[in-house]
């Protein structure tokens, strides 16, 4: 998508200013008479207005990506309200209780809702209540983790990294315990350092 949009952008403005340029430079001209013939060249207010019409796009498109940047979707946003459940409930309780006791994690309030787990500073997911639980796998132990039938695609975004586990009853509490303990396991190995020679 981002390609395609640079590419479209691109393109677009290779098409429309060129034409706007050469109205500008055909519409602001100054005359020469060399050696008894007369000639025609854009003056300079001809490049002024092209210069000046430029910087002014170019601040409008930065202002634009400054902006879209600020207010870019974070993860999880569309949830729904009735989709983040309550904190403070057993199955919440068990879930947290179960996953502090591991060595290095931490836990933090996540900011659509429900509790967000980290080890080693790295996400390991988070919860939304009683309801939800979403976390970031690799492409390879996503699909087996899909494929098993241990987890769904993420329900807001199916394409991405992300996985979701839909909480039913007190009984998947486990369920999502083994989750995290496999994105413990993954996260907290120090990566091989591999030697040059």
């Amino acid at each position: 998508m981002s390609l395609g949009m640079t590419t479209f952008l691109r393109i677009l403005g290779s098409s429309i200013a060129p034409a706007v340029a050469g109205m500008l430079m055909q519409q602001y001209q100054y005359t020469v008479n060399i050696g008894g013939i007369t000639q025609s060249f854009p003056s300079s207010e001809a490049y002024a207005l092209i210069f000046l019409i430029a910087a002014i796009l170019s601040i409008v498109s930065l202002s634009l990506a400054v902006v879209l940047f600020k207010t870019r979707p974070p993860k999880c946003q569309n949830h729904l309200p009735e989709e983040e459940g309550e904190m403070d409930t057993t199955i919440t309780e068990n879930i947290k209780k179960e996953i502090l006791s591991w060595p290095g994690v931490t836990s933090n309030p996540y900011h659509f809702g429900g509790i967000e787990f980290r080890v080693n500073k790295r996400d390991m997911g988070h919860i939304h209540g009683e309801k939800l639980a979403d976390l970031p796998f690799p492409i390879e132990i996503r699909k087996d983790l899909i494929a098993s039938g241990k987890a769904l695609p993420h329900i807001i975004y199916p394409e991405s990294m992300w996985v979701s586990y839909i909480i039913r009853s007190k009984e998947d509490a486990p369920k999502i315990v083994d989750l995290f303990w496999l994105q413990y396991e993954r996260l907290r190995r120090k990566p091989k350092i591999i030697s040059p020679r």
